[in-house]
């Protein structure tokens, strides 16, 4: 539902967007034009320390991102101590998603 939305939003702004269906795509994709990278923590599986080393290891500038369910606290919780920059509720997200892409998102 938000990769729609958020990558709608982009086109619309001329950001460039990459929506990656895995992190284990995600080293592969880092460049040093990479300003944000955006989480869902609905996705199952997801390594945090994983992706936020390999985010500060290649583009140690880029902004991350991380929303989820606000009834999943152990999730918030785990992205908080994974290092994320920003991390909230669905709601919250649903909100700021504009805002976050113009502030940090990268026109191609």
């Amino acid at each position: 539902m938000f990769a729609s939305r958020v990558s709608g939003a982009a086109n619309t702004l001329k950001i460039s967007l990459q929506v990656l269906a895995s992190s284990g795509d995600l080293a592969a994709k880092l460049t040093a034009e990479t300003r944000l990278v955006i989480i869902d923590l609905g996705q199952s599986g997801l390594d945090l320390p994983g992706i936020v080393a390999d985010v500060r290891t290649k583009v140690p500038a880029a902004r991350i991102v991380a929303f989820g369910s606000h009834v999943n606290e152990a999730a918030l919780s785990a992205a908080h101590s994974a290092g994320c920059d920003d991390v909230m509720p669905n709601s919250q997200f649903d909100r700021k998603y504009v805002e976050l892409l113009k502030m940090w998102g990268v026109t191609p």
